[in-house]
């Protein structure tokens, strides 16, 4: 019964999974239509200065010779060292996996320990007393980790 309701689950993700990324695709693609439209529009009402034609052989030979540069005598304190370009960090695809799988893998404990304390109290292996002090003691281990979780 619960292997169907948890293969019915998988197979519920493994089918919308596809469809959310076309979705995601799609309004993507929407939304560069729109900025490349937006870019064009930007462009045509923008005038641009007019560029001057490059000067002729003998205007060239007419000009005078800019002043020659200052020496400089003094350097400067530090030179200007760019930032290096901000990047992404590579997107690891089996950290992604393998803590997907570390989750999968947490719930099947948690579960199996669940239904094994079920088994055991319906078998009544544990007498009352241990049930409450078991309840107990992971009741107490809760709150204390509850407490360090909200303190962090």
């Amino acid at each position: 019964m619960v292997f169907g309701i948890l293969a019915a689950l998988g197979v519920l993700v493994w089918a919308l999974i596809p469809i959310i990324g076309l979705v995601r695709v799609f309004r993507l693609q929407a939304e560069v239509r729109r900025l490349t439209d937006r870019i064009k529009q930007l462009e045509t009402r923008t005038p641009r200065p007019p560029v001057p034609p490059p000067p002729a052989a003998h205007e060239a030979a007419d000009r005078v010779a800019p002043p020659p540069l200052p020496v400089v005598t003094q350097r400067p304190a530090a030179p200007y060292v760019p930032p290096p370009p901000l990047t992404a960090p590579p997107v690891d695809i089996e950290a992604i996996g393998g803590r997907w799988l570390q989750h999968a893998g947490l719930i099947v404990l948690v579960l199996g320990v669940a239904f094994f304390l079920r088994y055991a109290f319906d078998r009544q292996w544990l007498s009352p007393a241990v049930r409450l002090a078991l309840g107990g003691v992971v009741g107490a281990a809760m709150a204390v980790g509850g407490l360090r979780l909200s303190q962090t």
